[in-house]
Formats: C-alpha cells, sequence, structure tokens
C-alpha cells in the first residue's frame, strides 16, 4: 500500500499530475484543490498523498496535498454510486468544508449543483453520511485558493468533461462575474455549482 509520492514534477494538468520519483514516472489522478497547490516549475519537488485504486481491468493512483484531501475522497468512495471520477469532480467544485456543511444542514439543492450529482444521489449522500459529517470537528488543512484565472479554469473544466468551447466561455463569464483576480478554483467552483451560465 502507497501512502505517498515525492519526486520532481514533469508535467501537471488539473486532472492529473506525473511525478519523478527513482526514476519512474508515476501517473496520478488529483482534484482541482490539489493542482492549485502544486508548484507550477516542472522539476520542482512536491509530494503527494496517495490512494492506489486496484480494479479487475484497471490501476489508478489519486493523488492530494492534504489528509483532508485524501479522507474526502476516501469518505465519498464509501457511498454507493460514487467511484473515483465522481468523488474528485466534487473534491473539485466543493471543499470538505462546504460539503460538510450541506450534508450537516440537509441541503441537497447544494450537492445537485455539482456537475454529475442528481437528486437521487444528493439525497443518499445525505443519508448515507450525516453521521459522520457531524461527528467531525472544524476542517483543517485546505488553506485558501491559489491564483490562476479563467486560463486554468478552462482547462480544468475541460479535464471535468466539459467541451473545450463551452469551458472557455463558462470560464470567462465567471471570473468576470468574480472580478478580476479570481483564483482559478474559485472560478471553476462558479461554473460548477450552475453560476457562470
Amino acid at each position: 500500500m502507497y501512502d505517498f509520492i515525492r519526486g520532481r514534477i514533469v508535467s501537471r494538468r488539473p486532472d492529473r499530475a506525473v511525478l519523478d520519483a527513482g526514476g519512474v514516472g508515476w501517473r496520478i489522478a488529483i482534484p482541482l484543490s490539489t493542482f492549485e497547490r502544486l508548484p507550477k516549475k516542472e522539476g520542482a519537488e512536491a509530494t503527494l498523498l496517495v490512494v492506489h485504486y486496484v480494479r479487475e481491468d484497471r490501476q489508478a493512483l489519486y493523488g492530494f496535498a492534504t489528509e483532508d484531501e485524501r479522507d474526502f475522497f476516501e469518505v465519498l468512495n464509501s457511498v454507493s454510486g460514487v467511484g473515483p471520477a465522481l468523488a474528485l469532480g466534487i473534491l473539485s467544485a466543493l471543499r470538505f468544508d462546504e460539503f460538510r456543511a450541506a450534508v450537516v444542514n440537509g441541503d441537497a439543492a447544494a450537492l445537485t449543483r455539482v456537475r454529475g450529482v442528481g437528486k437521487k444521489l444528493a439525497a443518499r449522500l445525505l443519508v448515507e453520511l450525516a453521521e459522520d459529517m457531524k461527528s467531525r470537528g472544524p476542517v483543517k488543512g485546505l488553506g485558501p485558493p491559489l491564483p490562476g484565472g479563467p486560463t486554468d479554469a478552462a482547462l480544468a473544466l475541460a479535464a471535468l468533461g466539459f467541451d473545450r468551447r463551452e469551458a472557455e466561455t463558462r470560464a470567462a463569464e465567471a471570473a468576470k462575474e468574480l472580478g478580476d483576480g479570481a483564483p482559478a478554483g474559485e472560478v471553476v467552483r462558479r461554473v460548477l455549482r450552475g453560476a457562470g451560465r
């Protein structure tokens, strides 16, 4: 079982990073929140906490900047109907404290604004995770979003399944609504919640 991988950044995109560790290129799927925290310079050293998924037809590594992110990912994957791809999508749309507040308050509408989460899945998340979310203290360690702007936001939206042209349009609209200098993560979250359309 892998716990973390530390290495030099070979490449980074809003949905994945490649780290060179020990002469091996590790391709690791990541959420937007982790992408925001990775050093931008290729060759810089980075550490990702990882979850190794093994299925009959494939293996994959999922990487996170903090324990809170990794814990959030594993909690989401414990719910029936949520796979790794959707869990990364939820992580990219909501911070853990926002998700926790939605579950504790029974706010299904906040969850259904996330792309890929319908009413049935939102209801399942509320029911299955209510006790877990209520038992947790304040979330620490996610920190403020880092700057990036509409270009990084458009790349992130494309990685999350949006058509490239649609991603660019929605990112530009949301960035305009949020104001100059809006962080890429906030732009993406605004689009994923149904704003900027």
